[in-house]
């Protein structure tokens, strides 16, 4: 079974080489791929509240907006070894439900953690085993559940959005997205996102990319764009082009908003892999 599935990353693996090295030696082709992307990337600024990176100084750190206390309620998807943004907000009172089928244990605890030992999905709709995974949709049904019980306080139901969503899947971030029922979404205030795998996205007639970000627009501002260093990328003149992205999401009710730079290199950003240069791209 897990020589299988490492075959399998393999194989991917070669596949995503070959995709980006056929764009690296036709620029054209490249920068048109990316235009539809990049008009989606509408960087906006929230009036009245900065913005503040959270979590690791490298990879693991996410550049939110400044707006957290004890009455929110966080849902990480995808933990793996690191948990310093979940540390972060758990040390300011706000309980963390954290998810990931990939690990037995946290690397580190808190009071404030809840984990699940389980892969999160969209709807089940395949013959995959469903043990070791979760629902999208279940989550958030659930932390309805929570949030009326007396283990969460109540009072933020009346408080308009609360919940913070991390989404770092390994890929699984598109059928995750897409199957999120719109009704929950209009709760979250802030959603982090680590999206896979851009060129092969890209390069489909019909891009989940694009698609997962204009599903979160409808209810959420784009707030911050940054390009992982750790995934491939091209370089065309002083521009990059990576396969990895994070965007930080903030919702359109909670604050009004102005036009942002549109950019990876907002002064907060850092390289995910500290031994490389960060990469660049204005648009």
């Amino acid at each position: 079974m897990f020589a299988t599935q490492f075959a399998i990353r393999i194989r991917n693996l070669e596949s995503s080489v070959r995709l980006i090295s056929n764009y690296a030696i036709d620029n054209q082709k490249l920068e048109g791929t990316f235009k539809c992307l990049f008009n989606l990337l509408e960087i906006k600024e929230p009036q009245g509240r900065g913005l503040i990176r959270v979590g690791s100084r490298n990879d693991g750190g996410y550049i939110l907006a400044d707006d957290f206390n004890p009455s929110q309620l966080a849902i990480s998807l995808g933990v793996g070894r690191n948990v310093d943004v979940e540390y972060f907000l758990a040390e300011l009172g706000i309980k963390v439900l954290m998810f990931d089928g990939t690990i037995e244990k946290l690397p580190r605890g808190h009071k404030n953690f809840v984990f699940t030992a389980k892969n999160v999905c969209g709807k089940f709709e395949d013959a995959r085993s469903q043990d070791n995974l979760i629902e999208i949709n279940r989550i958030f049904a659930d932390v309805d559940d929570l949030l009326k019980s007396k283990t969460v306080g109540t009072e933020r139901l009346k408080l308009g959005p609360h919940l913070l969503l991390l989404i770092d899947i390994e890929g699984s971030e598109y059928e995750t997205i897409l199957d999120i029922d719109e009704k929950y979404l209009v709760n979250c205030l802030q959603i982090t996102v680590e999206f896979h795998n851009v060129f092969s996205e890209l390069n489909n007639e019909s891009s989940r990319l694009t698609e997962c970000i204009k599903k979160l627009k409808k209810t959420h501002e784009i707030i911050s764009v940054h390009g992982n260093n750790y995934g491939g990328s091209i370089q065309s003149g002083a521009k990059d082009y990576p396969d990895v992205i994070e965007l930080s999401f903030l919702n359109k009710t909670s604050y009004e908003f102005t036009k942002g730079t549109n950019t990876f290199n907002h002064p907060l950003s850092m390289p995910n892999n500290k031994s490389m240069k960060d990469l660049s791209h204005n648009w």
